[in-house]
C-alpha cells in the first residue's frame, strides 16, 4: 500500500512568526500577520522576557548608541543632548549604497531581475534597534500587501514590524539570519537582507528615493527621533534619580533611560505608514 501524505499546514494558511522563530512548535496565524493586534503575540512576548538577548548568547556586536559618561561638572541635560547629537549625526551621515531604492519606512529594495527584488532595512534603523536577537518572516510563498509586515525584528520582549515597501509574494527568506540575526545590524545592505519578493505592483508607482536623495530623509528622521527621545527623557527624568550620573558613572544608552517599551514605541511611531502617523 502506498503511504498517504498530508500537508500539516492547510492550503491558504500560514505559520505564526513565533513558530518560525522556534519558540512554539505549532501555531497558525489568524490575523494576517498583524502581530501588534494579536493577544497570542502579547502573551509570548511577556513570557519571553527571561530568554537571553543576542549579547548574552555571545553575539559580538559594537554598541550602536555610544555609552554616555557624565562628568561631575556637567548636568544630565547637557550630556543627553550631546550624546543624541553625536549618535544621530554619525548614523545619518553613513554611506548609502547605489542601485537601490530607499523608502521613508527605512526599508530598501534592489531589483534582482525582471521578476524579483530583494528587501532589507537601512543602516539608520539597523543601528537604532541593535542588537536584534532573531528575525521572523512569513513562510514563503506568502502574499504581502504594501505597508503590511514582511518581517519582524525580535529584541528581548519587544517586536518591531518591518513593513513591505511594495506589494508582492515573499518567495525566499534570508537563511543566514536563522542562526545569525545580528547580520541585520552589522551588514544590512548585503548579507543582512530580509526577504526576496516577486512584486505585484509597478515600482514606479511608489514614493521612493535614490541614495543621493535619501540622505535628507535620514537627517529629518534623525531630528525627529532626537526630539522624541529627548521629550521622553524629560518626562522620565523624575524616575531617573541622581545615581545614574553622579560622580562620573556610565549611562549605557538612551534606551535604558526611557525604557525599552517606550523606546520601541517611539521607533514604531516613526515607521508608521504616512496615513497612520500621529500628527
Amino acid at each position: 500500500m502506498t503511504p498517504t501524505t498530508h500537508n500539516i499546514i492547510p492550503e491558504g494558511e500560514h505559520y505564526c512568526v513565533w513558530m518560525d522563530a522556534g519558540l512554539v512548535n505549532f501555531k497558525l496565524c489568524d490575523r494576517n500577520y498583524e502581530c501588534e493586534h494579536c493577544p497570542f503575540d502579547a502573551v509570548i512576548r511577556s513570557q519571553n522576557g527571561g530568554r537571553r538577548s543576542a549579547e548574552d548568547a555571545g553575539c559580538e556586536t559594537k554598541k550602536k548608541f555610544t555609552a554616555l559618561k557624565a562628568e561631575s561638572s556637567e548636568n544630565i541635560d547637557t550630556i543627553i543632548c550631546r550624546a543624541l547629537d553625536d549618535n544621530f549625526q554619525n548614523i545619518s551621515s553613513q554611506h548609502l549604497p547605489e542601485k537601490r531604492r530607499y523608502f521613508s519606512n527605512h526599508t530598501w529594495m534592489m531589483p534582482l531581475n525582471e521578476h524579483q527584488c530583494v528587501i532589507g532595512i537601512d543602516h539608520f534603523l539597523a543601528n537604532i534597534v541593535s542588537p536584534i536577537r532573531s528575525v521572523a518572516t512569513p513562510q514563503p510563498p506568502t502574499y504581502v500587501q504594501h505597508n503590511a509586515p514582511c518581517a519582524w525584528l525580535l529584541r528581548g520582549t519587544e517586536t518591531l514590524a518591518v513593513r513591505a515597501p511594495i506589494a508582492g509574494d515573499i518567495v525566499e527568506v534570508n537563511p543566514l539570519l536563522m542562526h545569525n540575526a545580528i547580520r541585520v545590524n552589522d551588514d544590512p545592505y548585503e548579507s543582512g537582507w530580509l526577504v526576496k519578493c516577486s512584486p505585484k505592483q509597478p515600482s514606479e508607482s511608489l514614493a521612493s528615493y535614490e541614495a543621493s536623495q535619501f540622505h535628507q530623509v535620514l537627517k529629518q528622521d534623525s531630528e525627529k527621533l532626537r526630539t522624541m527621545f529627548y521629550a521622553e527623557f524629560q518626562r522620565s527624568r523624575p524616575r531617573i534619580g541622581t545615581s545614574m550620573y553622579d560622580g562620573g558613572a556610565i549611562i549605557d544608552n538612551i534606551e535604558q533611560i526611557i525604557g525599552t517599551k517606550k523606546f520601541i514605541e517611539i521607533i514604531n511611531r516613526l515607521l508608521l505608514p504616512a496615513s497612520g502617523k500621529r500628527r
